[in-house]
């Protein structure tokens, strides 16, 4: 018994494309959406502290924290896209 190597290509990775693409670009707008509900959800509060609060220290704390979470949310999201995209 011989093991044939794996023939699997970008051009051949799809077996059905009328079917599997509309799926597929549906999955990416759908996550696309829930990312961006997520962050703004998460960031709201502190962007409307960081331009609207009361006191001087507030509207500091509020945007030392609105940053170092802007940051780290990129930092997990372009570590998410690297860690899924597939090398040959």
């Amino acid at each position: 018994m011989t093991d044939k190597p794996n023939q699997r290509r970008w051009r051949n990775l799809l077996i059905r494309r009328d079917v599997q693409l509309p799926i597929i670009a549906t999955n990416l707008v759908f996550l696309a959406v829930v990312t961006a509900v997520l962050i703004a959800v998460l960031l709201s509060p502190l962007y409307i502290d960081m331009l609207h609060g009361g006191n001087l220290w507030l509207r500091q704390a509020s945007g030392k924290l609105f940053l170092i979470l802007s940051v780290d949310a990129c930092r997990d999201i372009i570590s998410a896209w690297v860690i899924t995209v597939p090398v040959e």
